[in-house]
């Protein structure tokens, strides 16, 4: 993700990420390189199922996906920030990984709410989800391509140095809000933040145009007519 090796020995080397094309790999000589958002590689499930999304509606649904272990916990300072809203009839589904050491405190924290949350573990099926919402709070992971590539508005946490090129390049894009380093976030923030997204139809319009004009879907399909050009 950021060229930090001192030299990459490689047939084909691929960064997908947005920011791909602005690294200086050194490299063989003889070596490929498929740099770039063209490249991002999404699996079959994801190409299955896409969702036309429209102009029109409110935000009703909104999904929290943080990825990884979240040893921070910053899916409870989401929750925290999305305890706020007041609107009668919005949904929250938290999608956790498997090791993700805090699913207690997260379930005592919906305990303590009157929302509609709803925490899952071992998710199978996140092309569903994603068609599900009308927004999504995010980490800045391959998650991001996928959001991408189904046109839901999302907003990034930064989570690892890998993420900041790609918080920024989407952001830069106009294709997602980001929200900067999770240690510097505070709850006041990501509600005000959040909220602005919410009230704003045309620009959830404008994040959900942009983000899909970035991810076609045929990623793989380039990196396998590569390979095939070596054999």
């Amino acid at each position: 993700d950021m060229a930090h090796l001192p030299i990459y020995h490689a047939d084909i080397l691929i960064n997908q990420n947005i920011s791909g094309k602005k690294l200086n790999y050194n490299i063989d000589s003889g070596t490929t390189l498929l740099l770039g958002n063209q490249y991002v590689m999404l699996r079959k499930e994801f190409l299955a199922l896409k969702k036309n999304r429209s102009k029109a509606g409110r935000v009703k649904k909104i999904l929290v996906t943080v990825g990884g272990a979240d040893t921070e916990n910053v899916t409870i300072t989401v929750l925290k920030a999305l305890s706020r809203f007041r609107q009668s009839d919005l949904k929250i589904k938290v999608v956790v990984g498997p090791v993700n050491p805090h699913v207690l405190s997260l379930k005592n924290q919906i305990q303590m709410s009157d929302m509609d949350i709803e925490v899952l573990t071992s998710v199978n099926d996140m092309p569903s989800l994603i068609c599900w919402a009308d927004l999504a709070v995010s980490g800045g992971g391959s998650t991001c391509w996928e959001l991408a590539f189904h046109g839901l508005p999302f907003l990034i946490i930064v989570l690892a140095e890998n993420q900041i090129d790609i918080a920024k390049g989407l952001d830069d894009a106009g294709a997602a809000i980001n929200l900067g380093w999770h240690r510097e976030l505070t709850e006041d923030f990501i509600f005000s933040r959040i909220d602005e997204l919410v009230e704003d139809q045309e620009m959830r319009h404008s994040l959900s145009q942009k983000s899909r004009d970035l991810i076609d879907g045929k990623g793989t399909e380039r990196i396998i007519k590569e390979m095939e050009k070596r054999e």
